[in-house]
């Protein structure tokens, strides 16, 4: 079982794969 934020933070990288750079924030 992962923890909440361990969860957080793999969704938050699923997401950042997902959407464009450009959308993150990130040049």
């Amino acid at each position: 079982m992962l923890t909440s934020l361990e969860n957080q933070i793999e969704v938050l990288t699923a997401v950042q794969t997902a959407v464009p750079k450009d959308l993150t924030g990130e040049c």
